[in-house]
């Protein structure tokens, strides 16, 4: 099998992408525009951040925020009331709650109160009223009946038109509508309508408090932070990845494994008319990836998602009985309007999650690696565990096996210790590591396009 090649965020740096420090500062610059709750929130995350830095030696003021930290510190956040060390955490930093809080509309007004006085009193009087309906016009009929068929009894042509047989009629209406109005005072004075009045009240101030969140103006962050990646590393110019084309036309390389979210290789791939095979629409169908390496394809392992990638849910169905989720590309009118939500995983807990194609691409990225002579590592500043232990594993494995590092006139400054090993090894033996301290573009020319190699 072919080589591999792996691209960190500096592999996109050429293509105009900011790498993961800058990437943060324009996140945060980008906040400064939205709610002030929501930019307090991130400006405490990234203090907290620093401060740590401080506590571990490291200049604050120089060492900046990686992006992937960043991400890993608000989902961490958003989901702490989840964390198998939960229960053995006292308390957060009080901060946190206080952002976490789930603010309501605020305290109620006299309006409020009146509100509610007169809704109690009014429903209170209706189920009185409700048990004694004020005209019920048959009652009335049969009073007036009784009373004629009364006087018919005694009939007297001499009073036949007096003016006591209409008062007589009067009288009986009248003691009806006593009687009536007798039941209603008896029955509003049972019903004592202040004695819901206070509890209505009671409800009225804890509805006006604050209650405690459940990680939700985190995971709001967690998401304006991801909608505004949408806007930073989606390449739309075909043209500034030209610098890559190398890469998705050179025979001898098997697999290309990103680490970003950017559709770089993609747009390189359409440049040079090669079909470029990410695996997800095959995964989404039977839950496997096709064969790396196949003639004339571009193999692109995105362990961690694209931007141009959208999850969505999948309802049960006859033949496929359990409820899922299918992995696509977004459509051309998706990616213009910005509508969708990009399928990304960020931080060191999220990047073995059996949700969705992630833990697939990792299986056959490290099958792929396993069956390379030649590892190629661009733009990556070594600082994911996981990725650092494959790469262990496949230098120690065979000594045959080849790395070369492109990575910036700076490498290893600032970087990981896991880093500092590998130049280490670059100086003592260039014949296993051969690092090219160049930008993506510049290296990536001299290794596949020149042939340079280090002595």
């Amino acid at each position: 099998m072919g080589d591999v090649v792996l691209l960190g965020a500096g592999a996109s740096m050429d293509a105009g992408i900011p790498g993961a420090f800058d990437m943060t500062r324009q996140i945060a610059n980008r906040f400064e525009k939205l709610n002030p709750r929501l930019k307090h929130v991130l400006n405490f995350v990234m203090g907290g951040l620093l401060f740590d830095a401080g506590q571990r030696n490291n200049n604050p003021l120089e060492c900046g925020i990686n992006v992937e930290a960043l991400f890993n510190a608000i989902q961490l956040l958003g989901e702490r009331h989840t964390l198998e060390a939960s229960p053995f955490i006292g308390s957060w930093h009080h901060q946190i709650d206080e952002f976490d809080k789930e603010q309501r509309r605020g305290l109620f007004s006299s309006r409020d109160i009146t509100k509610e006085i007169y809704k109690t009193v009014a429903d209170q009087l209706c189920d009185a009223l409700d048990h004694y309906p004020a005209f019920d016009s048959r009652r009335i009929d049969e009073a007036a009946r009784r009373f004629i068929q009364d006087a018919m009894r005694s009939y007297d042509p001499r009073r036949a038109f007096s003016s006591s047989h209409a008062s007589g009629i009067g009288d009986a209406v009248e003691k009806y509508l006593q009687s009536v109005s007798n039941k209603w005072r008896r029955e509003i004075r049972n019903a004592s309508p202040h004695s819901n009045i206070g509890e209505k009240l009671e409800r009225l101030i804890e509805d006006g408090k604050d209650r405690p969140g459940g990680g939700e103006v985190f995971k709001t962050v967690n998401n304006s932070m991801i909608a505004m990646l949408r806007d930073i590393v989606l390449i739309k110019d075909r043209s500034k990845v030209d610098y890559l084309r190398p890469l998705v036309r050179c025979p001898s390389v098997a697999a290309i494994v990103s680490l970003n979210y950017d559709n770089a290789i993609e747009l390189a791939c359409e440049s040079e008319q090669i079909a470029c095979e990410t695996g997800i629409d095959e995964w989404s169908n039977d839950g496997t990836l096709p064969p790396i390496g196949q003639p004339n394809v571009t193999s692109l392992l995105k362990l961690h998602g694209s931007i141009d990638w959208v999850m969505e849910n999948v309802k049960p169905e006859e033949d496929r009985p359990l409820a899922g989720r299918r992995y696509r590309r977004a459509t051309v009118t998706e990616v213009e309007s910005g509508k969708y939500y990009p399928a990304l995983i960020f931080g060191q807990r999220n990047k073995l999650t059996a949700d969705g194609p992630f833990l697939d691409l990792f299986a056959a990225f490290r099958e792929s690696l396993a069956k390379a002579a030649t590892l190629t590592v661009v733009g990556y500043s070594f600082g994911d565990d996981h990725i650092n232990a494959y790469i262990a594993q496949w230098l120690n494995a065979d000594s045959s096996r080849v790395m070369r590092i492109i990575n910036g006139k700076r490498f290893p400054e600032g970087g990981t210790d896991f880093g500092r090993k590998l130049a280490r090894i670059a100086e003592r033996s260039p014949h296993r590591i051969q690092l090219f301290k160049k930008y993506a573009a510049e290296g990536i020319d001299d290794v596949f396009v020149r042939g340079v190699v280090v002595l």
